[in-house]
């Protein structure tokens, strides 16, 4: 008996550190009319990913519109925009060009579900 009580409480010591060292889970922001920038990362020839950077956070767009996508472009590749919209809790990666042209991972950034983005 007194060496299952034991096994308990080394049992719930080892699982109330372990949550202890567990990340908190952050707030993820909410942006309305937020100044922004749209910003053209080249990730291989003729390939682009597009980022929304607010206050040196960066976040990809779940969807943007080829306009938009042309006047970035057009702009070489930096956009004043105003958003409004959600980040979500998912992740994906940005690219950056290999040494054989190939796309490799860079770093991940969350997605970011835009209700309205407009050119400042």
């Amino acid at each position: 008996m007194r060496t299952y009580l034991l096994l308990l409480l080394s049992i719930a010591a080892g699982w109330s550190c372990q949550r202890a060292n567990r990340p908190m889970n952050q707030e993820l922001p909410t942006f309305d009319r937020e100044p922004a920038e749209l910003v053209l990362q080249v990730v291989s020839r003729g390939v682009y990913e597009y980022l929304i950077v607010v206050a040196d956070r960066e976040y990809m767009p779940r969807e943007l519109s080829e306009e938009l996508q042309a006047r970035c472009r057009e702009r070489q590749g930096r956009l004043p925009v105003l958003i409004s919209g959600e980040v979500l809790p998912e992740k994906t990666w940005v690219h950056r060009p290999g040494p054989t042209d190939v796309p490799e991972r860079d770093r991940e950034v969350h997605w970011i579900e835009l209700s309205r983005i407009e050119v400042r």
